[in-house]
């Protein structure tokens, strides 16, 4: 699991460490009991926000999975004193080999650092949520 998460978070880096990203934050977040909610709930969460770009990244295990190794677009949904909230998709195969677009928000707490995450599959009445912790450091 450790390889899995640092070999994650390697990629992720290595794709934001560009020279267009100047200003802003990473997120590297811990999703607290995912099992429970399912397998579309990633255990660790990266997101790097370029602010100055208006440039969100998104990266964990399964849009790695899903999207050739490589981290994927989001965007910024929410930017306020007490939360910031990304939100993006990723297009999945299911168990059943069907295709299927699951929509993802992820809104960090300022106030304690906490992190709520959801996963909706589209065309499915299914919803998981999660919940957990961020480290939020900024870009250089």
């Amino acid at each position: 699991m450790k390889r899995i998460i640092s070999g994650f978070l390697a990629a992720a880096v290595g794709f934001l460490a560009t020279p267009a990203l100047a200003k802003g934050f990473t997120y590297e977040c811990k999703v607290a009991d995912v099992r429970s909610q399912g397998y579309w709930l990633p255990e660790v969460l990266f997101i790097g926000h370029d602010i100055d770009n208006d440039v969100v990244i998104v990266s964990d295990p399964i849009i790695l999975h899903y999207n050739d190794s490589q981290p994927i677009a989001g965007k910024l949904s929410v930017e306020n004193k007490k939360r910031t909230t990304f939100s993006w998709s990723v297009k999945v195969k299911t168990t059943r080999g069907q295709t299927a677009k699951i929509n993802y928000r992820a809104t960090y707490y300022k106030k304690d650092g906490s992190l709520s995450i959801t996963a909706t599959p589209l065309s499915y009445e299914e919803r998981f949520n999660g919940r957990g912790t961020c480290e939020v450091k900024a870009l250089k």
